[in-house]
């Protein structure tokens, strides 16, 4: 599949993080939803942010917040 966006020469909308509902956040879903409906969440943030998103991320801290 292919995510298409319209390309502009604005810094400000490509900076920008899409809606959620929005068409271009609808296509990134899309593409990185899996065969059995599970989202692949470190492929769809890293795009949907535009910056790599480490697994970490995703798991619940241990830490005690004193």
């Amino acid at each position: 599949m292919v995510i298409l966006r319209e390309l502009s020469d604005s810094e400000d909308n490509s900076s920008k993080i899409p809606l959620l509902g929005s068409d271009r956040e609808r296509q990134i879903r899309s593409h990185y939803t899996r065969p059995d409906e599970t989202l692949n969440e470190k492929g769809y943030f890293s795009e949907l942010w535009g910056f790599p998103v480490a697994s970490s991320d995703f798991e619940p801290s241990d830490s005690d917040d004193d």
